[in-house]
This record gives C-alpha cells, structure tokens and sequence, in this order.
C-alpha cells in the first residue's frame, strides 16, 4: 500500500466531511471530541493519508453517527 486513500475510503471519509459539515462540527471541535490532531483530521478530509480503523471509528464517534451506518453508507455508493 503506498499510503493513499482507495475508492472505499475516500467515499467513507467524504460521508464523514458531510456529516461535519451538515452539522456544523469544525475539524477544531472535532479534534477536541476525538482526541485527534486536528491536522490529521485535515489530512484524512483531504485523502492525503488514508483513514484507518481506529480514525474512523473515533470520527463517527466524534460525530454522534454509527459506524455500521456510514459503511451500509459507503456500500451504496460504491
């Protein structure tokens, strides 16, 4: 793997920018609930590394959304 983001992930992290967005959640505040670098919540947002399990399930959390709700997501718009 060469580090970046596959179709699968892209249309994960691209949910989640959504959700953020939708509920007005900065990526600062986000950082603050989750407990992750703001900078490397930038970074997932923008592909430039690739999402991985533990980030994902921090930012649904972070996010108030089910996991098993952004995959069911994702799988449709794959």
């Amino acid at each position: 793997m060469d580090g970046r983001p596959d179709r699968a992930s892209r249309i994960i992290v691209d949910l989640l920018r959504s959700y953020a967005e939708e509920t007005f959640v900065t990526q600062t505040e986000l950082a603050r609930r989750t407990g992750l670098e703001q900078s490397h919540i930038s970074r997932t947002f923008n592909h430039r590394v690739t999402l991985t399990v533990p980030s994902m399930l921090a930012l649904c959390d972070g996010l108030g959304v089910s996991p098993m709700a952004v995959m069911s997501e994702a799988l449709q718009d794959c």
